[in-house]
């Protein structure tokens, strides 16, 4: 019994490997706020249409939870909340800061780079606010 449900389960573990193996996709780095980067530093690039993530950040000075939408395939959004630790906010608690982030991909990637044009912290306090 127990030989043909793990014979089962390889198989359909093997099967769901070989339909993987047939979608080539590239995923592009995040950048701390969300959108597609390096670390701090924001690319022209944008991810494929309907992807969305999540992602949760920590550093000595804030925590940060991200949402980051790409309802089209040339238009990038992200919310975040964060936790900055060393501004005290009300009650004695860490002060707490929201923000909207949006990139406009004027132009994809082909023989000449792609280019975009964005604004970090564009509903926010202004303490990540930036534009490329």
């Amino acid at each position: 019994m127990y030989k043909n449900l793990l014979f089962l389960l390889i198989l359909i573990f093997a099967k769901e490997l070989e339909s993987k193996e047939k979608e080539i996709k590239i995923n592009y780095n995040h950048t701390y706020t969300g959108l597609t980067g390096a670390i701090n530093t924001p690319n022209a690039r944008v991810d494929d249409e309907g992807d969305y993530s999540i992602s949760i950040h920590q550093s000595a000075t804030d925590k940060k939870f991200v949402f980051k939408a790409t309802p089209y395939n040339w238009f990038e959004a992200s919310i975040f909340y964060s936790s900055l630790n060393n501004i005290e906010g009300s009650f004695g608690r860490d002060y707490i800061d929201k923000g909207f982030n949006t990139k406009i991909q004027l132009r994809q990637q082909d023989n000449f780079p792609a280019i975009a044009f964005g604004i970090y912290d564009l509903a926010g306090t202004n303490l990540y606010d930036a534009e490329f």
